[in-house]
């Protein structure tokens, strides 16, 4: 499945104040909390008619928590080896984690794995190599940890930052913001104003029926395009069983070289996962395989995104569709005039 390199921008939130056990909960009275943002979004760009789309560069430090499983500072030392780098195996850099800022891992000893052919970690590798031997405290984003080896998302340019005061303040920020959000989810997000609720609700109660009518409600999904993603994010945490436990979704000729996705989906939220990353291409996808941790790291993420997407529609005032494309290929469409 190909992973485009950029993220919708969605909400810069505001300060959350503490709220009396008494109090009424009202939409209208709650505030958003400070984060899930620090950084600005990329301007919207406007293309007229209903091609209004959503950036965001891949150095957003929010977007990157959101993504990654595990934020830590690490002792470790970065320096690449002399000369070439092999192309055919992994970097392997052992390191401590000195201090856990999101996620858990079972011990302190790990390994950073490092692909040579992913241009992004290894400037990230570079930009970070140690000055002296006490240089050594980096932060890392990563994306899986698996028996005690790390990989970066290779999403990212900076998956690896020095931890100096400031950075690790930041990032603490963030991380604190994006669980307050998580915590006010259903303040902030009201089902019945998202597009095609009834319909994508009604869908997704039929999915576990049979498989005539399993296949019938995705194609009822699919049809609402990119405005049924809200509805199906709401809905994901959802691990019923599937009768038919795989789908193949149909490409965009644009968007990638092959005609077909193929995701393994053995439960609803798994579906929904898929169609959401089919419509999206966020590259949120998760496994059939995954934990209970895991699917709930899924969710998470999701449901981060359409907060800030559903406050960006408000002050949009209309439906703005997110786009996942890499800054060097923000260009026309010869066919359309729209960026591809």
């Amino acid at each position: 499945m190909n992973r485009l390199f950029l993220l919708l921008p969605l909400l810069a939130l505001v300060a959350v104040p503490a709220r009396a056990a008494d109090e009424p909960a009202t939409n209208a009275a709650v505030a958003l909390p400070a984060g899930v943002g620090l950084d600005e979004p990329m301007p919207i760009f406007e293309c007229g008619g209903e091609h209004d789309l959503m950036f965001i560069t891949d150095e957003a430090l929010w977007a990157k928590i959101v993504m990654s499983r595990l934020v830590l500072v690490a002792d470790i030392d970065v320096s690449l080896p002399d000369g070439d780098a092999p192309q055919d195996h992994y970097l392997s850099f052992p390191f401590v984690a000195r201090d856990i800022l999101k996620g858990s891992v079972r011990e302190t000893n790990l390994v950073l794995r490092v692909w040579p052919e992913y241009g992004k970690e290894m400037v990230a590798l570079k930009t970070s190599a140690p000055t002296n031997a006490d240089d050594r405290l980096r932060l890392l984003f990563v994306s899986t940890e698996r028996n005690g080896e790390c990989y970066l998302d290779s999403f990212f340019k900076n998956g690896i930052q020095r931890a100096d005061e400031a950075g690790l303040a930041a990032v603490k920020r963030e991380i604190a913001a994006q669980n307050r959000a998580l915590g006010f989810f259903d303040e902030l997000v009201r089902r019945e104003d998202l597009p095609h609720w009834e319909t994508v609700s009604n869908a997704v109660a039929e999915l576990t029926t049979d498989a005539d009518r399993q296949f019938a409600a995705v194609d009822r999904i699919l049809n609402l395009g990119v405005k049924a993603v809200p509805a199906l994010i709401v809905l994901m945490d959802d691990w019923r069983e599937l009768p038919v436990k795989s789908v193949s979704l149909p490409n965009s000729a644009v968007d990638s070289w092959e005609a077909f996705r193929h995701y393994g989906t053995p439960a609803v939220g798994n579906l929904l996962d898929a169609l959401a990353d089919h419509a999206t291409k966020i590259g949120f996808i998760g496994f059939p395989g995954e934990t209970d941790l895991d699917r709930q790291e899924v969710v998470r993420r999701w449901k981060l995104l359409l907060l800030r997407w559903t406050d960006e529609n408000k002050k949009a005032g209309r439906f703005l569709s997110p786009r996942l494309i890499g800054s060097e290929s923000i260009k026309p469409n010869p066919a359309t005039n729209d960026p591809l």
